[in-house]
């Protein structure tokens, strides 16, 4: 962008003035951005001013993020061209980009300090797509292994005032050969499980574990 005019949108990362003109718009306070669900064509850049961005939650609209001067949304657009995953609406008026997928593009060519933000964007994104699988499948598995604790128990275990009382061992390698679960997790899993009360060690030579009753609750 030699010998041309440009804005700085945040500390080196500069827009030239021409696109911003060509592809500036402004947006008035608690003005409709976009909506969830509707089609995605363009990716915004906010140049001025602040937007929130809502996720449907049941019958409500939950207000997860609100972004500033520098920020990205709707960047999903160049990506897969899906609908919207949430809603965005200017919280102050805002003045911003609205790209398309030529357009963006283009940028994204010819300013190499922008590329680097929306890489830095979508591997933030995929970074917390990964830790909410993470931990979705971790509380199937807490869920999973309790009730193979309980399963086991009223097939091998014995009714106490306590609760249900199992022998570790006989656990862990049914866990291992019959369930199909990693006997590291088991372990780390039936420890989370003793922190938080669910279950407990019969005494401390750990041969035994008590089930206590909450631990029903779980399936």
């Amino acid at each position: 962008m030699i010998g041309r005019k440009t804005f700085p949108i945040v500390p080196g990362v500069h827009v030239d003035i021409e696109l911003i003109k060509k592809f500036g718009y402004r947006v008035a306070p608690g003005a409709v951005i976009f909506r969830e669900g509707e089609s995605a064509t363009k990716l915004y850049v906010i140049l001025q001013g602040e937007v929130d961005i809502f996720l449907r939650v049941k019958n409500s609209q939950k207000l997860v993020a609100t972004l500033a001067q520098g920020d990205i949304f709707g960047e999903m657009a160049v990506v897969d061209a899906k609908p919207r995953s949430a809603t965005a609406i200017a919280k102050t008026e805002v003045k911003c980009l609205a790209l398309g997928l030529e357009q963006a593009e283009l940028l994204i060519k010819s300013n190499p300090a922008f590329a680097i933000r929306i890489i830095r964007l979508l591997s933030r994104k995929l970074r917390e797509a990964n830790e909410t699988i993470t931990e979705i499948l971790s509380k199937d598995r807490r869920k999973h292994i309790a009730e193979a604790l309980l399963a086991h128990a009223k097939q091998s275990g014995k009714k106490g005032f306590k609760g249900w009382r199992i022998t570790t061992a006989a656990f862990l390698n049914e866990a291992d050969n019959f369930l199909g679960m990693d006997r590291e997790d088991v372990r780390r899993t039936l420890q989370d499980l003793i922190k938080e009360g669910y279950i407990d060690y019969a005494s401390n030579t750990r041969d035994e574990l008590i089930l206590q009753e909450k631990l029903e609750m779980m399936r």
